[in-house]
Protein backbone atom coordinates (compact mmCIF):
# COMPACT_ATOMS: atom_id res chain seq x y z
CA UNK A 1 0.00 0.00 0.00
CA UNK A 2 2.83 2.34 0.89
CA UNK A 3 4.32 1.62 -2.81
CA UNK A 4 0.77 2.62 -4.12
CA UNK A 5 0.47 5.82 -2.57
CA UNK A 6 4.06 6.64 -3.25
CA UNK A 7 3.18 5.71 -6.84
CA UNK A 8 0.33 7.93 -6.68
CA UNK A 9 1.38 11.03 -5.24
CA UNK A 10 4.42 10.80 -8.01
CA UNK A 11 2.50 10.90 -10.70
CA UNK A 12 0.11 13.54 -9.38
CA UNK A 13 3.09 15.81 -8.80
CA UNK A 14 4.37 14.99 -12.54
CA UNK A 15 0.98 16.39 -13.97
CA UNK A 16 0.77 19.13 -11.67
CA UNK A 17 4.93 20.08 -12.83
CA UNK A 18 4.09 19.41 -16.71
CA UNK A 19 0.51 21.36 -17.00
CA UNK A 20 2.56 24.08 -14.76
CA UNK A 21 3.74 27.45 -16.51
CA UNK A 22 6.38 29.80 -15.66
CA UNK A 23 3.62 32.08 -14.59
CA UNK A 24 0.70 29.52 -13.65
CA UNK A 25 0.95 26.56 -11.01
CA UNK A 26 -1.53 23.80 -11.40
CA UNK A 27 -2.86 22.00 -8.50
CA UNK A 28 -5.54 19.08 -9.49
CA UNK A 29 -7.87 18.50 -6.52
CA UNK A 30 -8.70 15.54 -5.20
CA UNK A 31 -12.43 16.09 -6.30
CA UNK A 32 -11.07 16.30 -9.74
CA UNK A 33 -12.49 13.04 -12.34
CA UNK A 34 -8.61 13.06 -12.78
CA UNK A 35 -7.81 11.45 -9.44
CA UNK A 36 -9.72 8.26 -10.27
CA UNK A 37 -7.99 7.54 -13.99
CA UNK A 38 -4.68 8.95 -11.83
CA UNK A 39 -5.10 5.88 -9.86
CA UNK A 40 -5.77 3.30 -12.40
CA UNK A 41 -2.81 4.51 -13.90
CA UNK A 42 -0.97 3.64 -10.69
CA UNK A 43 -1.99 0.55 -10.69
CA UNK A 44 -1.26 -0.44 -14.02
CA UNK A 45 2.46 0.87 -13.53
CA UNK A 46 2.86 -1.21 -10.75
CA UNK A 47 1.50 -4.13 -12.79
CA UNK A 48 3.16 -3.83 -15.89
CA UNK A 49 6.52 -2.41 -15.04
CA UNK A 50 7.16 -3.17 -11.16
CA UNK A 51 10.30 -5.97 -11.45
CA UNK A 52 10.51 -8.42 -8.41
CA UNK A 53 13.51 -10.63 -7.10
CA UNK A 54 12.44 -13.55 -9.57
CA UNK A 55 13.28 -10.98 -12.50
CA UNK A 56 9.53 -10.61 -13.52
CA UNK A 57 6.82 -8.13 -13.52
CA UNK A 58 3.11 -9.27 -12.01
CA UNK A 59 1.82 -8.92 -15.39
CA UNK A 60 4.32 -11.73 -16.40
CA UNK A 61 3.86 -13.93 -13.15
CA UNK A 62 -0.19 -13.92 -14.24
CA UNK A 63 0.00 -14.60 -18.08
CA UNK A 64 3.25 -16.20 -18.54
CA UNK A 65 4.20 -13.53 -20.97
CA UNK A 66 5.84 -10.10 -21.31
CA UNK A 67 3.89 -7.01 -22.25
CA UNK A 68 5.20 -3.54 -23.68
CA UNK A 69 2.80 -1.54 -24.49
CA UNK A 70 2.84 1.70 -26.12
CA UNK A 71 3.65 4.47 -23.55
CA UNK A 72 3.54 8.08 -22.92
CA UNK A 73 3.47 10.03 -19.44
CA UNK A 74 -0.25 10.16 -17.92
CA UNK A 75 -2.10 13.14 -19.26
CA UNK A 76 0.14 13.46 -22.55
CA UNK A 77 -1.92 15.37 -25.46
CA UNK A 78 -0.87 12.08 -28.32
CA UNK A 79 -2.13 10.97 -31.55
CA UNK A 80 -4.73 8.35 -31.30
CA UNK A 81 -5.84 5.63 -33.76
CA UNK A 82 -9.72 4.52 -33.27
CA UNK A 83 -10.80 1.20 -33.75
CA UNK A 84 -12.56 0.17 -36.18
CA UNK A 85 -15.47 -2.08 -36.52
CA UNK A 86 -17.27 -3.63 -39.61
CA UNK A 87 -19.92 -0.97 -39.04
CA UNK A 88 -17.67 2.16 -38.46
CA UNK A 89 -14.86 1.49 -41.19
CA UNK A 90 -12.96 4.61 -42.22
CA UNK A 91 -12.84 5.87 -46.01
CA UNK A 92 -9.86 5.50 -47.45
CA UNK A 93 -8.86 8.89 -47.46
CA UNK A 94 -10.38 9.49 -44.29
CA UNK A 95 -8.16 10.77 -41.09
CA UNK A 96 -6.79 7.84 -39.28
CA UNK A 97 -5.75 9.66 -35.86
CA UNK A 98 -7.24 11.98 -33.72
CA UNK A 99 -6.56 13.70 -31.01
CA UNK A 100 -6.76 13.14 -27.37
CA UNK A 101 -4.96 12.32 -24.06
CA UNK A 102 -3.02 9.49 -22.40
CA UNK A 103 -4.65 7.63 -19.90
CA UNK A 104 -2.15 4.58 -19.46
CA UNK A 105 -2.79 0.35 -20.63
CA UNK A 106 -6.29 -0.50 -20.01
CA UNK A 107 -6.45 -3.71 -17.82
CA UNK A 108 -6.46 -7.43 -18.57
CA UNK A 109 -6.24 -6.37 -22.49
CA UNK A 110 -3.62 -4.69 -24.85
CA UNK A 111 -5.53 -1.51 -25.47
CA UNK A 112 -4.44 1.90 -24.49
CA UNK A 113 -7.09 3.72 -22.82
CA UNK A 114 -7.65 7.54 -24.20
CA UNK A 115 -9.41 10.68 -22.81
CA UNK A 116 -11.20 13.08 -25.19
CA UNK A 117 -13.81 15.81 -24.59
CA UNK A 118 -16.65 13.42 -24.59
CA UNK A 119 -15.45 10.14 -23.49
CA UNK A 120 -12.72 7.78 -22.22
CA UNK A 121 -12.11 5.35 -25.28
CA UNK A 122 -10.17 2.26 -25.75
CA UNK A 123 -7.31 2.17 -28.79
CA UNK A 124 -4.54 0.10 -29.81
CA UNK A 125 -2.25 2.61 -31.38
CA UNK A 126 -0.90 5.70 -30.43
CA UNK A 127 1.50 8.49 -31.77
CA UNK A 128 3.53 10.68 -29.53
CA UNK A 129 3.40 14.43 -30.55
CA UNK A 130 6.44 17.04 -30.53
CA UNK A 131 7.83 18.01 -27.22
CA UNK A 132 6.35 21.61 -27.57
CA UNK A 133 2.32 19.76 -27.90
CA UNK A 134 2.91 17.14 -24.97
CA UNK A 135 1.23 19.72 -22.46
CA UNK A 136 -1.74 21.63 -22.24
CA UNK A 137 -4.51 22.71 -19.66
CA UNK A 138 -7.50 21.77 -21.98
CA UNK A 139 -7.10 18.76 -19.68
CA UNK A 140 -8.22 20.17 -16.56
CA UNK A 141 -11.13 21.61 -18.81
CA UNK A 142 -12.57 18.20 -19.30
CA UNK A 143 -14.52 17.75 -15.74
CA UNK A 144 -17.67 15.26 -16.97
CA UNK A 145 -15.37 12.30 -17.72
CA UNK A 146 -14.08 9.83 -14.52
CA UNK A 147 -13.47 6.67 -14.33
CA UNK A 148 -17.07 5.79 -12.90
CA UNK A 149 -18.56 8.12 -15.35
CA UNK A 150 -17.04 7.08 -18.97
CA UNK A 151 -19.09 8.76 -21.06
CA UNK A 152 -20.15 12.38 -20.52
CA UNK A 153 -23.07 12.30 -23.16
CA UNK A 154 -24.49 9.26 -21.57
CA UNK A 155 -25.02 9.07 -17.99
CA UNK A 156 -26.53 5.52 -17.59
CA UNK A 157 -22.97 4.29 -19.66
CA UNK A 158 -20.70 2.14 -17.24
CA UNK A 159 -18.28 0.84 -19.67
CA UNK A 160 -15.62 2.05 -21.63
CA UNK A 161 -16.15 2.35 -25.51
CA UNK A 162 -14.53 2.29 -28.18
CA UNK A 163 -14.84 5.31 -30.62
CA UNK A 164 -15.47 8.75 -28.88
CA UNK A 165 -19.14 9.79 -28.96
CA UNK A 166 -19.40 13.29 -31.26
CA UNK A 167 -22.11 15.97 -30.90
CA UNK A 168 -23.06 17.54 -34.21
CA UNK A 169 -25.26 20.50 -33.88
CA UNK A 170 -27.38 21.06 -36.79
CA UNK A 171 -27.47 22.96 -39.98
CA UNK A 172 -29.82 25.05 -40.88
CA UNK A 173 -31.00 24.48 -44.36
CA UNK A 174 -28.92 21.44 -45.00
CA UNK A 175 -30.17 18.71 -46.91
CA UNK A 176 -30.72 15.51 -45.74
CA UNK A 177 -27.57 13.00 -45.78
CA UNK A 178 -29.68 10.20 -46.68
CA UNK A 179 -33.23 9.65 -48.56
CA UNK A 180 -36.03 8.56 -46.57
CA UNK A 181 -36.49 4.69 -46.64
CA UNK A 182 -39.36 4.28 -49.35
CA UNK A 183 -42.63 2.34 -47.65
CA UNK A 184 -42.83 -1.31 -48.01
CA UNK A 185 -45.03 -3.11 -50.10
CA UNK A 186 -47.91 -4.86 -47.75
CA UNK A 187 -46.99 -8.32 -47.98
CA UNK A 188 -49.60 -10.09 -50.23
CA UNK A 189 -52.07 -12.81 -48.45
CA UNK A 190 -51.26 -16.41 -50.03
CA UNK A 191 -54.66 -18.20 -50.83
CA UNK A 192 -55.95 -21.00 -48.89
CA UNK A 193 -53.76 -24.38 -49.46
CA UNK A 194 -55.11 -27.28 -50.27
CA UNK A 195 -53.70 -30.35 -48.69
CA UNK A 196 -53.58 -33.75 -50.31
CA UNK A 197 -55.67 -34.53 -46.98
CA UNK A 198 -58.55 -32.12 -48.62
CA UNK A 199 -58.45 -34.04 -52.12
CA UNK A 200 -58.65 -37.53 -50.62
CA UNK A 201 -61.94 -36.29 -48.47
CA UNK A 202 -63.50 -34.40 -51.97
CA UNK A 203 -62.35 -36.03 -54.29
CA UNK A 204 -59.97 -35.69 -57.37
CA UNK A 205 -60.63 -32.42 -59.97
CA UNK A 206 -60.66 -33.69 -63.76
CA UNK A 207 -57.72 -31.57 -65.61
CA UNK A 208 -55.94 -30.20 -62.47
CA UNK A 209 -52.16 -30.18 -62.98
CA UNK A 210 -52.03 -30.71 -58.75
CA UNK A 211 -54.71 -33.29 -58.53
CA UNK A 212 -52.46 -34.93 -61.54
CA UNK A 213 -49.68 -34.88 -59.14
CA UNK A 214 -51.41 -36.78 -56.46
CA UNK A 215 -52.72 -39.35 -58.40
CA UNK A 216 -49.45 -40.19 -59.69
CA UNK A 217 -48.24 -40.47 -56.31
CA UNK A 218 -45.13 -38.13 -57.13
CA UNK A 219 -43.41 -35.91 -54.67
CA UNK A 220 -43.39 -31.94 -55.42
CA UNK A 221 -45.90 -28.78 -54.33
CA UNK A 222 -49.40 -29.23 -55.89
CA UNK A 223 -50.38 -26.16 -57.78
CA UNK A 224 -54.32 -26.82 -57.98
CA UNK A 225 -55.99 -25.30 -61.13
CA UNK A 226 -59.10 -22.12 -60.63
CA UNK A 227 -61.76 -24.40 -60.95
CA UNK A 228 -59.93 -26.99 -58.57
CA UNK A 229 -60.71 -24.46 -55.62
CA UNK A 230 -63.99 -23.22 -57.40
CA UNK A 231 -65.19 -26.52 -56.43
CA UNK A 232 -63.15 -27.84 -53.01
CA UNK A 233 -63.75 -24.87 -51.30
CA UNK A 234 -67.17 -24.56 -50.74
CA UNK A 235 -67.09 -28.46 -49.94
CA UNK A 236 -64.32 -27.33 -47.03
CA UNK A 237 -66.90 -25.00 -45.41
CA UNK A 238 -69.47 -28.06 -44.95
CA UNK A 239 -66.58 -28.81 -41.89
CA UNK A 240 -65.55 -26.95 -38.85
CA UNK A 241 -62.07 -27.01 -39.59
CA UNK A 242 -62.56 -26.49 -43.34
CA UNK A 243 -64.66 -22.73 -42.20
CA UNK A 244 -61.94 -22.11 -39.61
CA UNK A 245 -59.48 -22.08 -42.34
CA UNK A 246 -61.54 -20.44 -44.87
CA UNK A 247 -61.69 -17.41 -42.50
CA UNK A 248 -58.09 -17.13 -41.87
CA UNK A 249 -57.93 -16.71 -45.90
CA UNK A 250 -60.62 -14.08 -45.67
CA UNK A 251 -59.21 -12.34 -43.19
CA UNK A 252 -55.74 -11.85 -44.59
CA UNK A 253 -57.09 -11.14 -47.64
CA UNK A 254 -59.02 -8.23 -46.10
CA UNK A 255 -56.09 -6.63 -44.07
CA UNK A 256 -54.01 -7.04 -47.32
CA UNK A 257 -56.74 -4.63 -49.29
CA UNK A 258 -56.66 -2.10 -46.50
CA UNK A 259 -53.12 -2.03 -45.89
CA UNK A 260 -53.31 -1.44 -50.27
CA UNK A 261 -55.13 1.26 -49.44
CA UNK A 262 -54.11 3.37 -46.66
CA UNK A 263 -50.94 3.45 -48.55
CA UNK A 264 -52.53 4.46 -52.18
CA UNK A 265 -54.21 7.46 -49.42
CA UNK A 266 -50.75 8.22 -48.57
CA UNK A 267 -49.25 8.55 -51.66
CA UNK A 268 -49.00 12.53 -53.10
CA UNK A 269 -51.00 13.08 -55.79
CA UNK A 270 -50.06 15.93 -58.39
CA UNK A 271 -48.00 16.39 -61.24
CA UNK A 272 -48.33 14.74 -64.69
CA UNK A 273 -50.58 11.92 -63.31
CA UNK A 274 -52.69 13.79 -61.85
CA UNK A 275 -53.52 16.27 -65.09
CA UNK A 276 -53.60 12.55 -67.27
CA UNK A 277 -56.23 11.31 -64.82
CA UNK A 278 -57.99 14.93 -64.65
CA UNK A 279 -57.92 15.04 -68.17
CA UNK A 280 -59.29 11.28 -68.41
CA UNK A 281 -62.01 12.04 -65.95
CA UNK A 282 -63.39 15.24 -68.02
CA UNK A 283 -63.30 13.45 -71.25
CA UNK A 284 -65.69 10.13 -69.64
CA UNK A 285 -69.26 10.42 -70.29
CA UNK A 286 -71.59 10.88 -67.19
CA UNK A 287 -72.15 8.68 -64.72
CA UNK A 288 -74.91 6.92 -63.71
CA UNK A 289 -76.85 5.67 -60.83
CA UNK A 290 -75.27 2.48 -61.17
CA UNK A 291 -71.74 3.60 -60.83
CA UNK A 292 -72.10 5.50 -57.85
CA UNK A 293 -70.78 2.79 -56.02
CA UNK A 294 -67.76 2.26 -58.09
CA UNK A 295 -67.18 6.12 -58.06
CA UNK A 296 -67.85 6.38 -54.48
CA UNK A 297 -64.64 4.03 -53.63
CA UNK A 298 -60.79 4.79 -53.85
CA UNK A 299 -58.90 4.10 -57.45
CA UNK A 300 -57.04 1.45 -55.70
CA UNK A 301 -59.91 -0.45 -54.59
CA UNK A 302 -62.10 -0.51 -58.26
CA UNK A 303 -58.81 -2.11 -59.60
CA UNK A 304 -58.39 -4.60 -57.25
CA UNK A 305 -62.75 -5.37 -57.31
CA UNK A 306 -62.34 -5.17 -60.75
CA UNK A 307 -59.67 -7.93 -60.86
CA UNK A 308 -61.32 -9.67 -58.82
CA UNK A 309 -64.36 -9.88 -60.79
CA UNK A 310 -62.59 -10.63 -63.72
CA UNK A 311 -60.41 -13.97 -61.58
CA UNK A 312 -63.97 -14.99 -60.73
CA UNK A 313 -65.67 -14.84 -63.87
CA UNK A 314 -62.70 -16.54 -65.37
CA UNK A 315 -62.41 -19.25 -62.82
CA UNK A 316 -66.54 -19.91 -63.33
CA UNK A 317 -66.25 -20.55 -66.89
CA UNK A 318 -62.97 -22.67 -66.45
CA UNK A 319 -64.76 -24.84 -64.43
CA UNK A 320 -68.30 -24.80 -66.64
CA UNK A 321 -65.99 -25.72 -69.42
CA UNK A 322 -64.72 -28.80 -67.49
CA UNK A 323 -68.42 -29.68 -66.02
CA UNK A 324 -69.08 -29.80 -70.20
CA UNK A 325 -66.25 -32.08 -70.72
CA UNK A 326 -67.25 -34.68 -68.24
Amino acid sequence: MRVFKNSVRTLKDALEHNLSTATTVVRIPPTSGLMSLLVRQASAVQRMFSVGADGRTPHERSTGRRHRPAVAEFGEAIWWMPLQTTATRLPPLGARFEEGFYMGPSDCSADTLVLTETELAHCRTIRRRPPSERWTTKLLDITAVSELQPNSLDANQSRIGIRAPVTVEPVVGEPAAFHPCPAMEPKKPRRQQLSRADIAEHGFTMGCPGCNIIMAGRPGEARHSAACRLRIEPLMEQTEAGKRRLERATERADHYFAAVVEQEAKKPRGGEEAAEAEAATSSSPPATAADDTIMSAPPTVVSISRKIEAFENSTCLLYTSDAADE
